[in-house]
Formats: C-alpha cells, structure tokens, sequence
C-alpha cells in the first residue's frame, strides 16, 4: 500500500472516529421520545386528538 493511500485511509479513520465521539455525552432522542415529549407539552385534549 502506498504512502499516499495509507494517509487517506488514517485520515478517513480519524474523520470517523472525531464524528463518533463528538457530542457523545449528548442526550438523544429517538421518535418515540420526542413525539412523547411533544405530546406531553400539550394540553390533554390536544394530546386526545393529536395521539389519534
């Protein structure tokens, strides 16, 4: 492999590797969370007719 293709694919590995860890502590939501949450925000005969 050459000197140029392996420091394509360091860099590609570090690229990915920066984007996993980014943010990782962050607080996600899956859809079933947040159409929870939005749900829950509502009143309870928006969320009657919203949930539906």
């Amino acid at each position: 492999m050459s000197l140029k293709n392996r420091f394509s694919l360091f860099l590609a590995l570090l690229v990915a590797f920066a984007l996993r860890v980014y943010h990782l502590d962050a607080q996600s939501l899956w859809n079933d969370e947040g159409t929870s949450i939005a749900l829950a925000s509502l009143c309870l005969a928006a969320s009657i007719i919203d949930a539906a």
